[in-house]
């Protein structure tokens, strides 16, 4: 009666670990400023080396010599970035912490923007922790994520954007009038000094 009473007492600490990080892993939201690139995910803030490993090298320069460059504290720049030499529309949005002398490599990306043109698709995978990926309509991703924070309409474009405050991001999407599908996704570090505090 005593080991029968022992075993169920294991059992039921047995049980409550694997519902425990059954809870962690599986149901845990994922960051609304987490996406996928090439099989890899990326949440901003990230530092720009983790697409430097990943394989993706600089357009128009190296990373070398962009690990030259000297840049001042809390300095915005920018990088086109390329895999295997695809022509492509993808910029990583760096900033550069507080303190003089740093290197454009030794930055953060506050902000990934991924676009393409109805004569040449995005020649990459992409996706936002969602799901939601360049092609897809405004339409369903209202379906999705609900009404957009701020909206915007010209003669060529419609645009929505989600800000979500709780974890300083936001994301941006472009749709053309004329393909009726998103053409362009930004995710962005709302404050992107905060980062640093």
């Amino acid at each position: 009666m005593k080991m029968k009473k022992i075993w169920s007492i294991v059992s039921a600490v047995i049980l409550l670990a694997v519902l425990a990080t059954g809870c962690g892993g599986g149901s845990a939201a994922k960051s609304q400023g987490s996406f996928e690139l090439e099989g890899k995910t990326y949440t901003v803030p990230f530092a720009l080396t983790d697409l430097k490993d990943n394989g993706w090298e600089p357009r128009g320069t190296t990373w070398e010599e962009l690990a030259e460059q000297d840049i001042g504290e809390y300095t915005l720049s920018w990088v086109d970035l390329t895999k295997d030499g695809k022509e492509a529309e993808l910029t990583a949005y760096t900033i550069s912490g507080p303190g003089e002398g740093q290197k454009i490599t030794d930055c953060q990306v506050y902000r990934i923007s991924v676009s393409e043109t109805s004569d040449d698709p995005f020649p990459y995978s992409f996706s936002l922790s969602n799901g939601i990926k360049l092609r897809d309509t405004m339409d369903s991703v209202k379906e999705q994520m609900g009404e957009p924070t701020n909206e915007d309409e010209t003669d060529t474009t419609i645009s929505a954007g989600y800000h979500f405050d709780s974890e300083n991001v936001s994301i941006y999407f472009c749709q053309s009038k004329e393909t009726s599908y998103i053409y362009e996704i930004d995710v962005d570090v709302l404050d992107a000094v905060a980062i640093f505090e």
